[in-house]
């Protein structure tokens, strides 16, 4: 699942939205991860968590914006697991969105002038 710049979503890939490459701070029920890309409809992580196919996740993903760090709450649900070098990387498909649709409308109000 994970991506990089060099390959961006094309009209072959099946996904449901472009993602963006990302060094994010994920809090995965507890436990730290790194998010190496996010999307409107999911995430990829990686984390020392072993979570089957099918679980769902409790996602608490850090940004930073205005110099402050900021969390935003999720639930995804573990479509896609690969294991290597002690690490499981997670693909969650988003089961509750990042934004609810009214914020997503207030971000999108262009700015007074």
């Amino acid at each position: 699942m994970p991506t990089s710049s060099s390959h961006p979503a094309t009209p072959t890939d099946h996904r449901a939205a472009a993602r963006f490459d990302t060094a994010m701070a994920v809090d995965v029920a507890g436990r730290k991860a790194e998010a190496h890309n996010i999307s409107a409809t999911g995430v990829y992580f990686e984390t020392d968590v072993d979570m089957p196919l099918g679980a769902l996740v409790n996602l608490n993903v850090q940004f930073t914006h205005g110099g402050r760090t900021h969390w935003v709450a999720c639930e995804g649900k573990v479509v896609r697991v690969i294991d290597a070098n002690g690490q499981h990387g997670i693909g969650a498909q988003l089961v509750t969105p990042f934004f609810s649709s009214e914020e997503e409308k207030i971000v999108a109000l262009p700015a007074k002038r």
